[in-house]
């Protein structure tokens, strides 16, 4: 038997193998995959938590769109209206034409007409008087020359001096007379006709040819125009119908309506004559009280219905509905259904309207 070496117990150590799973590699192995599976585990469980709380979140997300009364607003904040470049802007008036209708009648011209002609024949006495008045000027001048020098009588100067004074006066006469006519002219008929007579115009020449006739017509004082309608329509009892152009002012009014009075002028027709009683109807610009113009990007569409929105208060605005229709202009509608001191959305509309679409659906998946 051996000697049991110093330091060595008295129980003799027995030597075993070591089971497999009880190896130092495996076992590591071992516990990575259950740490991972643990960590794995732990992630779904948060994620499952997060994801409630997003919808959570969503769910309790105040609705942008709201219905009071059947009316839809929609509220967006200062933020929100930057990112879709919001913009408002007031509706633009939209100039009309309103029929207007004043009492007429035709003018016997043939007053006109003889100022015209006695125009005439006073601008032919002046030419006449100053034609014989320079003659006896040049005379006269002669004469006080001859005389200066001793070679012309008394009675010689005198005469001269009597010729050119005479020449003078009918001179002055003559002036006078074409004044006279250009005064009443202008009186009766205004200042147009008046220059007309002086001038010699095709339209005195119609009028006293009875080409043309006059007619005044006097528009009552509730619907008279501050601008007068340059070309009117004239009927009659009798279903005529006549243009008129317009002349000028009248330098009368009808006594019985005390409105604005114009003058203007028609061609002759047999059923035109002095004295006959007009209805003369004309078209004068007004502003719409009803019809504005807005953007056609200002205009949305919802089941064939057209609606803008209204900034009714700070970043809210309310689905307004509207009737439109075409304009000349291209990018423009005529709409009915808004004041000019409305303030509406003209770029974002269509960014409003899926808003709306949007928090309707979402409400409809609840």
């Amino acid at each position: 038997m051996e000697p049991i070496a110093a330091g060595s117990t008295n129980r003799q150590r027995s030597v075993l193998p070591v089971p497999a799973r009880h190896r130092p590699g495996r076992l590591f192995t071992w516990l990575i995959a259950t740490v991972l599976a643990l960590i794995v585990a732990a992630g779904g469980v948060i994620g499952a938590h997060a994801d409630s709380d997003d919808d959570e979140n969503a769910i309790q997300e105040p609705s942008r769109v709201t219905v009071r009364g059947g009316i839809v607003e929609v509220t967006l904040d200062a933020k929100a209206e930057n990112n879709i470049g919001l913009v408002t802007a007031h509706p633009s008036p939209q100039p009309a034409l309103k029929l207007v209708e004043a009492y007429g009648s035709v003018l016997d011209s043939a007053p006109l007409a003889a100022l015209a002609s006695e125009y005439s024949i006073a601008t032919a006495q002046l030419r006449s008087a100053k034609a014989k008045l320079s003659v006896s000027k040049a005379s006269y001048d002669r004469a006080k020359a001859l005389y200066g020098l001793h070679q012309s009588s008394d009675a010689q100067l005198q005469a001269a001096q009597g010729t050119f004074e005479i020449d003078q006066a009918a001179t002055a006469a003559a002036e006078a007379s074409i004044s006279k006519i250009i005064t009443a002219a202008e009186q009766g008929w205004g200042s147009v006709l008046a220059t007309g007579i002086e001038d010699n115009s095709d339209l005195v020449k119609s009028i006293s040819g009875r080409r043309t006739f006059l007619v005044k017509a006097a528009f009552p004082p509730n619907s008279a125009p501050s601008t007068p309608p340059q070309r009117t329509v004239a009927t009659s009892a009798g279903d005529m119908e006549a243009t008129l152009k317009y002349i000028s002012l009248a330098t009368s009014s009808d006594p019985q309506i005390q409105g604005l009075t114009y003058l203007y002028s028609t061609k002759a027709s047999p059923a035109i004559v002095p004295g006959l009683n007009l209805i003369v109807a004309a078209q004068v610009p007004t502003v719409s009280t009803d019809t504005t113009s807005v953007p056609s990007a200002a205009v949305v569409w919802l089941a064939g219905q057209a609606f803008v929105y209204v900034q009714t208060a700070s970043h809210i605005f309310t689905q307004h509905e509207v009737s439109v229709s075409s304009t000349p202009r291209p990018g423009q509608y005529l709409v009915r259904g808004l004041s000019t001191g409305m303030n509406i959305v003209v770029i974002g509309a269509q960014m409003l309207l899926s808003e709306q679409f949007r928090a309707q659906n979402a409400h409809s998946g609840d």
